[in-house]
């Protein structure tokens, strides 16, 4: 895999994982050996930052249906526990891709994120609260 992604000394961790970062998108390539797949992981936003959380669900779906990813299947995901929107992708077999082909793919996958991204920006999100300075502690208002 390092060989595909052009940096020779770069490996899986214990848990077949290795977490890169692209143009401030981290993204999480995760080796399942034993259903021979690669998966490919990226966090989005926050769950939490959004208003309507069945609106959102709603979206997210609607986004799902709309994604194109030819070598393989993405969608994407949310986690309450975690509190976070995903983007998700899975391509099989591991071993498949070849370098021109593994890069393709990372950079779809990475337009997608991006898409996706833009796409989250453009629904309500939840008012932040204002900082409370009248409780005990530091603070300072200026």
């Amino acid at each position: 895999m390092a060989q595909l992604v052009g940096i020779p000394e770069l490996s899986f961790d214990e848990n077949d994982c290795i977490c890169l970062e692209f143009d401030d998108t981290a993204c999480t390539l995760v080796a399942d050996i034993d259903a021979d797949r690669l998966l490919l992981h990226t966090e989005l936003a926050r769950l939490s930052d959004f208003l309507d959380q069945a609106g959102i669900c709603r979206a997210l779906l609607g986004m799902n249906a709309e994604l194109e990813f030819a070598d393989g299947v993405a969608a994407m995901a949310t986690d309450r526990d975690s509190d976070s929107i995903a983007l998700c992708a899975v391509i099989r077999p591991l071993c498949a891709p070849q370098a021109d082909l593994l890069e393709a793919i990372m950079i779809r996958f990475l337009e997608l994120a991006a898409d996706v991204q833009l796409r989250l920006k453009q629904l309500p999100t939840a008012p932040v609260a204002p900082q409370d300075f009248t409780g005990p502690g530091p603070g300072l208002r200026v």
